[in-house]
């Protein structure tokens, strides 16, 4: 038979079909034959230019093909073809040019996911029995995220026209419970929505597009389209947008462009093509029109080395048997298919983000055009931004930013979530540190204001929620600092009005969300009404900020108009819903005019002209993504429904990336580890690896290795010095000449903590919601029992009552805490039970007994005076006038030893001020007994412990007095420095400054204390 030339078989099909090879600058091979006279199927003299209509897969595309075709033209003025965005990524962007005759209007996505949503909550009332109905109902989080992944599904069934038709069929296969439940939900969704809809007179956004597509293809099939038509860059991925472009190649003056047809495959492998192969969605097309692939002519360049090596590298698997022999038959030799290919193995995503911000900066000093970055990892391009911008570059991010991170939308989502869980500490924080919150006052006025209720209401003390009662917390805080020595001193500094001007803040606060009701089940719209409320409220300026806050009004609005398609909602379950649309939100400023640098997502890219293409992010689950079928429909219900697997999307990420590998250079990045853990290899980067290695080109010779030396020097600098540990210095009049004698004992092992303390005057800042650990615990214990040593008692079990509810006084705070309820306060009670009997021996033959009494001693060392201060927990005066000293311990007890030697000076340090007669109402007396009461409660819930064993605490008093003059003699020196972590207990225990001393730097770097 004789074969049809290419001509007479288009003519023959009525199909005119061309491809550009990944080789060519497709929008500048497109623009040069569309100025030239692209071929038409007539005789006809050529239209001009106007008259053409071009269809290209995006927005960015269609622009960027307008400025092509003005350059190429050479002329100060020209009237462009009308260019419209259709295809694969964008057919939702399809202009009202389309014809709309009988197609109702659809749906927002926010009102078909709010009627989704409906649905959801009400089948899984309607069936508690299913399992899956008591998790929707149980979390609102998981019923919202099964919600959403239902949508998408939803948007697959409309988008390749498939339906729940065939629900009865997969009824029948043998299924597991859960899946009889997804049925059962999904024949509720395929019944309920289509009648709602219908009753509101729309449709759903997918299925009104294809509907659209479809009827502009009945259009240009039917001769209604005068002119010529192109459609250029899709791949016919749906079944609408194959129709659309087959009446397209059909028409006398139209056109169909292929994105890089793959011509090097042989029959074999073409008919082994499969969902992961980039040519999948092109082979399916041409097989369904019956189009043989030799008769879709080129057009630029044919395809270049380097696309048979990615042909040969991404070979069909099921023709892996001839693999070796197409290498073998190379046509061209290796050097030409990695010439300008570069790939750059990195260490983590850290690494990769330096390598590719110092590849762009060589870029921009060549002064060698426009660069492009390709990678799907957001992650990964916000770190490439921050590395170029210590440079002052620029780099343009197509995907924009997030509504929820910028101005009153990121303010919109702290109030939420701060709302969501009831007001906690942290939540309220961070709403009121926000930029835009300023409540009405000066920005200044309510800063402070808000660092005073922070420090007031939430530093240092246990998690809480609510908001009612924050005006009282601040009353309390008040009187609490007022009695409380150890107060932060900028609590300790307001003044009574600063106080008053503080609780009318916390109340003004409190009015803000007053009537909001979050536990009831209320319409959306009430939500969002208080919500913009509440916004107001705490920023009465926000929507006269910016762009981004004007998006943000249209998006509450647009909420607004879909709100009655949603079930009622408590706010718990309104919140994850709300978080999702902010989310999705993107703003996109205007492209900056002036940068060379584009940073793309894989769908942005598709098209677009780049000198140098950076591909970043080569690892598996990233570049490809993890196919995944969902949570609905398991792969042979999908297979049953119609619907594509999902290794669809592996194919159309692997025809971007073939056609992004053809630009004229191309680096190619990866990483091996990313957040500490280990990363895979795109399969597409093992596959070229391995084709390479056959064909003579090792392994040790495929990475590029300059970049990442250049990288790993800049961190380095010219010459390494370990940072030390810090030596303070003071000069001897600045250094401190009182102390207590817990001050002595940090004087003994942390010098430096005295340093920070008593003479930088830092104090530490409490973190907010601050767990019940060892330190607050035994000062809980102690006020406890410090007010019971007070009263006059008898040691019986009215005593152990009283003990009790001075227990309960001071744990009252906290028993919201589990930890305390559960755990720390039965510790208490067993510690006051069994303390009662050891207290009946003290009190035996005490004559008279002080709790919490102060000392204060002055005394000179080499000629400069001194003051030493303490509290003793405990004095009793015993019989024989002699004393008894008691030291409550909750935590560890230092042993004999220690005590000895001079590492736990506390107790003897109150011996001998008693000694002096340096206590407040204490005659001055020789100390004969001396115990730690162990109080903490455990396996000997308290007892004694004698700390001196071969002398009495007097002696030991005197003793450690004696050394304490010496070592503050010591420091009277200017060579004697204040040293961190000197001569701690425990080596690894934190110190209060070690942030100040910058510990780990100098322990790291091999420094020892």
């Amino acid at each position: 038979m004789q074969r049809l030339s290419s001509t007479a078989y288009r003519k023959l099909l009525k199909l005119r079909l061309y491809s550009i090879a990944p080789g060519n600058d497709f929008l500048d091979v497109l623009a040069t034959a569309l100025l030239q006279g692209f071929p038409l199927a007539t005789d006809e003299p050529q239209p001009p230019l106007s008259a053409w209509t071009i269809l290209v897969p995006t927005r960015r595309s269609a622009r960027t093909l307008e400025k092509r075709l003005f350059e190429i033209a050479g002329q100060p003025a020209l009237v462009m073809p009308r260019i419209k965005p259709i295809g694969d990524i964008d057919e939702d962007l399809i202009d009202d040019s389309l014809p709309e005759d009988g197609v109702p209007n659809a749906i927002s996505k926010a009102g078909q996911l709010h009627l989704l949503l409906a649905a959801v909550k009400a089948w899984a009332g309607a069936n508690p029995q299913y399992g899956l109905s008591q998790d929707i109902l149980a979390s609102p989080v998981q019923c919202f995220n099964l919600t959403l992944s239902l949508q998408e599904l939803l948007t697959q069934t409309e988008t390749e026209e498939t339906g729940f038709d065939k629900l009865q069929t997969v009824y029948e296969l043998d299924l597991a419970g859960h899946r009889t439940a997804i049925l059962s939900l999904l024949g509720v969704i395929s019944t309920v929505l289509p009648a709602r809809l219908h009753e509101a007179g729309l449709m759903g956004p997918a299925a009104r597009r294809n509907r659209m597509i479809r009827l502009e293809a009945t259009r240009i099939a039917g001769g209604l389209h005068r002119g010529p038509i192109v459609a250029a860059g899709s791949t016919g991925t749906n079944p609408a947008t194959r129709d659309l472009l087959k009446a397209i190649a059909s028409h006398p003056q139209g056109a169909v462009i292929l994105p890089g047809l793959d011509t090097h495959l042989d029959a074999a492998a073409w008919q082994a093509v499969t969902p992961e192969h980039p040519q999948y969605a092109m082979a399916l097309m041409l097989q369904q029109w019956g189009v043989d692939r030799q008769h879709v002519e080129p057009l630029g360049q044919k395809a270049d080395a380097r696309q048979w090596l990615l042909s040969a590298a991404l070979r069909p698997s099921a023709v892996a048997d001839t693999w070796r022999n197409v290498i073998a038959e190379k046509p061209v030799p290796v050097a030409d298919m990695l010439q300008n290919l570069s790939l750059i193995e990195a260490h983590d995503r850290q690494e990769e983000a330096k390598v590719i911000a110092l590849r762009l900066r060589h870029h921009a000093v060549a002064g060698t055009g426009p660069a492009a970055v390709i990678t799907p990892d957001r992650a990964l391009g916000q770190r490439i931004k921050a590395e170029l911008a210590q440079w002052n570059m620029i780099i343009d991010d197509s995907s924009g930013e997030a509504l929820s991170h910028v101005g009153a939308g990121a303010l919109l989502v702290l109030l939420v979530r701060a709302l969501a869980e009831n007001f906690t500490s942290t939540t309220l924080i961070a709403l009121l540190h926000h930029p835009l919150c300023t409540m009405g006052y000066e920005r200044e006025t309510f800063l402070g204001l808000a660092r005073h209720l922070e420090m007031a209401c939430f530093r240092g003390k246990p998690a809480s929620k609510g908001i009612a009662g924050l005006a009282g917390k601040v009353v309390a805080a008040q009187h609490e600092v007022i009695g409380n020595s150890h107060a932060h001193p900028l609590l300790k500094k307001l003044t009574p009005e600063e106080w008053q001007e503080l609780q009318a803040f916390a109340a003004q606060l409190a009015v803000l969300f007053a009537d909001h009701d979050s536990d009831t089940a209320q319409p959306l719209e009430y939500h969002i009404a208080h919500l913009d409320m509440a916004l107001q409220g705490l920023a009465p300026d926000w929507f006269l900020a910016d762009e981004a806050n004007l998006r943000l009004q249209e998006l509450l609005e647009g909420l607004k108009a879909a709100s009655p398609w949603a079930p009622p909602l408590n706010f718990d379950e309104a919140a994850p819903l709300l978080l999702h649309h902010l989310q999705q939100e993107t703003l996109r400023p205007p492209q900056n005019p002036e940068t060379q640098f584009m940073l793309y997502g894989l769908l942005e890219a598709r098209l677009m002209p780049a000198g140098l293409v950076i591909l970043a992010g080569l690892n598996e689950g990233s570049w490809p993504a993890i196919a995944q079928s969902g949570p609905w429909l398991n792969r042979p219900m999908r297979q049953s429904f119609g619907l594509q697997q999902p290794e669809r999307e592996i194919g159309l990420t692997a025809h971007d990336f073939v056609q992004a590998l053809g630009h004229r250079e191309v680096v190619v990045t990866w990483s091996k580890r990313a957040a500490g853990q280990p990363l895979l290899v795109s399969r597409w980067i093992l596959r070229l690896r391995a084709v390479l290695d056959v064909l003579g080109h090792p392994k040790e010779n495929h990475l590029h290795t300059d970049y990442l030396e250049i990288a790993s020097k800049l961190d380095q600098p010219g010459s390494f010095k370990p940072h030390a540990r810090p030596e303070a210095r003071p000069p001897v009049a600045a250094r401190p000449r009182r102390f207590s004698v817990s001050d002595v004992e940090n004087l003994i092992r942390d010098s430096y903590h005295i340093h920070a303390h008593k003479i930088l005057v830092l104090y530490p800042v409490d973190p907010p919601d601050e767990d019940i650990d060892a330190g607050l615990r035994g000062d809980l214990i102690h006020q406890a029992l410090h007010a019971w040593a007070l009263e006059n008692f008898s040691c019986d079990e009215a005593d152990l009552q009283r003990l009790l509810a001075h227990g309960k006084t001071v744990f009252q705070p906290y028993m919201d805490m589990a930890e305390v309820r559960f755990f720390w306060w039965p510790r208490f009670v067993r510690m006051a039970t069994t303390l009662i009997p050891i207290e009946e021996k003290f009190r035996a033959d005490a004559r008279h007994v002080w709790a919490e009494v102060k000392a204060r001693h002055r005394f000179m060392v080499a000629g400069v005076e001194h003051l030493l201060t303490a509290r003793a927990d405990r004095i009793d005066q015993q019989g024989d006038e002699s004393f008894r000293l008691l030291d409550y311990k909750s935590g560890a007890i230092p042993s004999a030893k220690t005590v000895a030697s001079g590492f736990a000076p506390q107790l003897p340090l109150e011996a001998a001020l008693l000694g002096r007669g340096a206590f407040e109402g204490v005659e001055p007396g020789e100390v004969t007994e001396a115990f730690y009461v162990e109080v903490s409660g455990g396996a000997k819930p308290a007892h004694l412990v004698t700390p001196n064993k071969n002398q009495t605490m007097g002696e030991l008093g005197e003793k450690h007095f004696e050394s304490l003059q010496n070592l503050l003699a010591t420091y009277l020196s200017r060579e004697t420095a204040y040293i961190p972590r000197h001569h701690l207990m425990l080596k690894d225990a934190p110190a209060r400054f070690d942030h100040l001393s910058r510990r780990l730097e100098w322990e790291l770097a091999g420094e020892k204390p």
